[in-house]
């Protein structure tokens, strides 16, 4: 046999795995173009909301289809800007038909463009390091067995299922993608200027309480947003709610506050971050921050610990005393006037009235009820209206009543492993810790403590939180 013959033979198959990859960068490349073709031709035929909506849903999608296959740097953080523009999008085209969805075909294309980077996990699972692999594998059998409890309600629990796993597949995707430092800090100087958007829209809709605001304000039927009238309203910006709003806006500021290579536009722009989840009024954002900025500060060397602490000082006087100076900065001042007295305080009366009242529900049932039985999901079973748990306000609740005693000790369990895997100390002469390890540290131990208040691992809380995770992981 020739030698011609020899090469020939040993090269051919590794020739067909690359004819076999062109055919199906062709054929999706195809799809990527003729999809949203025959969407649009179909949505042409259909209610003009129904189409406007489909039509929102493949420009949103598309971009982040393209980013994820071509396997661009520009993926995540375009991931980052449909989960902040998504509900706006939504409330325009709302209102540009005059007629409120419950549900829109919108809501879901931050979730959509999430799983995209999924697809990176057939084909290079073997490069995750074998903890990632373990921890992602167990979280994986929890959300199965979830979605096992609460087949009942297959459309909620399918909801459900995408709100806990497409921010957990950022961690795979970034120990798979090896991100560098130069793109690291580019995505979090991005994640700041995205905040920087939202908190100028935010202060915008607090002060002019721009129509298409208004009009979801007047048809949602949420008490707790104030008043759709100029300096009544609490900012929920481009998010959906103010809780989401401040949750996008403490997962970008924390970053910003400690470390002056990530501030995009220096302290101008943190001061605007500060004054949009300010308006918003959700305290347990500020105590969320407030968390990670004192274990950022634990675990930083002597000299950075007192220039953090002697910052959050200054920020926390700077907020007591320009908060009066804002106008209609009444409820600003009467939401910060409760910490002091939290037993007067109403929100927190109710709160905890309400986790004593989970405590039988959760004797009853040990092991859970399923994905579904919390959240918005509850609207697929219920025509658009939220279910009996839709308004969850207790994090460790919520996961107690849906994956059981079992469950949540497996949640529990591996973010406390990630915990510690953070605060391991880097070998060297002198021992330190990564900026992007302490900050991962500072992440998981805010979500853990957040949980008395919200559900930390589900929606932008848990987008953020295993953003910031992934880029510590990978250091």
């Amino acid at each position: 046999m020739s030698a011609e013959q020899t090469l020939w033979r040993h090269s051919w198959p590794h020739a067909l795995r690359l004819r076999l990859l062109s055919m199906i960068v062709i054929l999706v490349s195809l799809g990527c173009v003729i999809c949203p073709l025959m969407i649009g031709w179909g949505s042409a035929k259909m209610e003009i909301g129904t189409g406007l909506q489909l039509l929102g849903l493949t420009i949103l999608v598309f971009p982040g289809a393209v980013l994820a296959f071509s396997h661009s740097k520009w993926y995540v953080p375009y991931a980052l800007m449909i989960w902040a523009i998504t509900p706006e999008v939504r409330r325009v085209m709302d209102w540009s038909v005059d007629t409120y969805h419950p549900m829109s075909y919108i809501s879901i294309a931050p979730l959509l463009v999430m799983c995209y980077g999924s697809l990176i996990l057939i084909k290079e699972w073997r490069k995750l390091q074998r903890h990632v692999q373990h921890v992602f594998m167990l979280l994986v059998v929890v959300l199965v067995y979830g979605v096992a409890l609460g087949l009942s309600a297959p459309f909620p629990a399918l909801f459900a299922l995408l709100n806990y796993a497409a921010p957990l597949l950022l961690l795979p995707y970034m120990h798979i993608t090896k991100p560098n430092a130069s793109e690291k800090r580019l995505w979090i100087q991005l994640y700041g200027l995205l905040a920087i958007g939202v908190s100028i829209y935010g202060i915008m809709q607090y002060i002019y309480a721009p129509a298409w605001d208004v009009f979801w304000m007047e048809h949602a039927d949420m008490g707790s947003i104030g008043k759709p009238e100029p300096f009544e309203i609490r900012v929920f910006s481009t998010l959906n709610s103010p809780g989401p709003a401040a949750s996008f806006l403490t997962g970008a500021l924390f970053p910003m506050l400690v470390e002056r290579k990530w501030r995009p536009l220096g302290w101008a722009g943190v001061l605007i971050v500060l004054a949009g989840l300010g308006l918003t009024l959700v305290r347990s954002s500020w105590l969320a921050l407030i968390v990670m900025i004192l274990v950022y500060a634990c675990l930083s060397p002597l000299r950075k610990k007192v220039r953090l602490l002697s910052a959050l000082f200054v920020i926390i006087m700077l907020m007591m005393i320009g908060a009066p100076l804002l106008p209609g900065s009444e409820g600003v001042t009467e939401r910060v006037a409760t910490l002091g007295d939290i037993e007067s305080d109403h929100s927190y009366m109710e709160r905890m009235d309400f986790a004593r009242e989970l405590v039988p529900l959760i004797k009853h049932d040990p092991l859970g009820r399923g994905l579904g039985t919390t959240g918005t999901g509850t609207k697929l079973a219920n025509g658009g209206e939220l279910g009996e748990f839709g308004v969850f306000d207790n994090g460790w609740g919520a996961l107690l009543l849906t994956f059981g005693v079992p469950g949540t000790l497996v949640w529990t369990g591996c973010l406390l492993f990630l915990l510690w895997k953070s605060m391991q100390i880097r070998t060297g002469v002198e021992p330190t810790r990564t900026p992007y390890a302490m900050m991962s540290a500072a992440m998981i131990a805010a979500a853990i403590v957040t949980l008395m208040f919200e559900n930390s691992l589900t929606g932008l809380t848990a987008l953020y939180t295993w953003f910031y995770i992934g880029l510590g992981e990978h250091t």
